[in-house]
């Protein structure tokens, strides 16, 4: 639904309020050498780790303080300064680009300045939350920030499960729901994004239950939030700040981003992952009802019941075409199509018809949340 021109500029000004609410984490230069290494800067290779910080940092905005705050007092100044503290630059902050490093090192054998994928990154961004509850070091920081009650859920392959969403969101308490924000890496297309994918990207972004897609084009990361037409409104990580030194009332200048930036679909890598704030049951029956409208268009499948349950269901010992010495996905989660002929052979006919659905195209998603329409066409989160 479009508003009426009389609208214009108070719609497109509201827009403008809420794109410079958010966190913007770009490339920084003249942080302190990293272990081994004589790189301080990110410049060419950390962008795709910056859009996360990103994500991460507009679902904690969220969490803490709902969708509709915006930066625009002393009182909300001072709670971003205290959201853009735990991104800072060193081992001491607990969301660094150093901490994501460390992380990304440990787990996934990453040598520092190499390049992440957006599924790597989803893994990432989950650990290092875990381990900042463990050490208790938020609180620290950044009093004002409350992440006791969050937690993110990652799942690749186009495939989320009900039940594990629930176990997770239920852990510590089956009448208690803890706030999730649900990471699903997907892909949309080959070696470019298959343009029928675009209605339900775009109605993924008109949703309040969305964060943000963590994408971009080809080598090249960007944060999308939102879309006029037939282009994507997105952050751009790729240009270098010198380093915050984050003491009293520092500037926050170089953490907001004031011009809003737009690229067409037609050059979106088809490789992403999209993010969902689910803080209730009915958040994620909302997302399961959304996802259920798309029919052929479908960009992942919310299934019933646990992964556990569904592989239970795929593997057979008795089929050799499957190598159980190799990875079933590699690392940004795509199939192989031995792979893929090995799990065909393996499923029932119900399995069969998902994943002929998913050989012919397989896919990703886009994400957003509360949207703004403006006068314009663009549809914000």
């Amino acid at each position: 639904m479009r508003q009426k021109a009389g609208r214009s500029d108070s719609s497109f000004s509201e827009f403008i309020k809420d794109f410079q609410s958010r966190v913007w984490v770009t490339y920084r230069r003249g942080f302190t050498c990293l272990q081994g290494t004589t790189l301080t800067s990110d410049t060419g290779w950390g962008c795709m780790l910056r859009t996360g910080q990103m994500m991460l940092a507009t679902a904690l905005q969220v969490h803490c303080w709902n969708r509709g705050w915006r930066r625009n007092n002393h009182h909300n100044q001072h709670q971003f300064r205290q959201l853009v503290k735990l991104f800072g630059e060193g081992m001491e902050f607990p969301f660094s680009l150093q901490q994501l490093l460390k992380i990304g090192k440990e787990h996934l054998n990453k040598a520092y300045g190499e390049w992440y994928g957006p599924s790597t990154v989803a893994y990432v961004l989950r650990v290092c939350l875990d381990y900042a509850k463990e050490q208790s070091t938020i609180q620290s920081i950044s009093p004002e920030i409350n992440i006791n009650d969050f937690i993110i859920y990652t799942a690749t392959d186009c495939m989320l499960f009900k039940d594990d969403i629930i176990n997770a969101a239920t852990v510590k308490n089956k009448l208690t729901w803890t706030k999730v924000l649900v990471l699903i890496s997907v892909r949309m297309g080959a070696d470019e994004l298959n343009l029928s994918y675009r209605q339900p990207i775009q109605a993924f972004l008109s949703n309040h239950l969305c964060i943000g897609i963590m994408g971009g084009r080809k080598r090249h990361s960007l944060y999308f939030t939102g879309f006029q037409g037939n282009k994507l409104i997105h952050y751009d990580p790729h240009i270098c700040h010198p380093v915050v030194k984050m003491k009293g009332d520092f500037s926050t200048e170089t953490y907001v981003c004031i011009k809003p930036r737009k690229m067409s679909f037609s050059k979106m890598d088809p490789s992403c992952t999209f993010a969902f704030y689910l803080s209730s049951r009915n958040d994620l029956q909302e997302l399961i009802d959304l996802t259920d409208t798309m029919g052929s268009q479908k960009i992942f499948e919310l299934l019933d019941g646990t992964k556990e349950d569904y592989l239970s269901l795929v593997f057979d010992p008795s089929i050799k075409a499957f190598d159980h010495n190799e990875s079933m996905f590699d690392e940004v989660g795509e199939y192989s199509r031995r792979t893929l002929a090995a799990w065909r052979a393996a499923t029932s006919s119900i399995w069969n018809n998902i994943y002929s659905k998913y050989i012919t195209h397989i896919t990703h998603i886009v994400v957003t949340e509360h949207n703004i329409l403006c006068p314009q066409g663009i549809r914000w989160f």
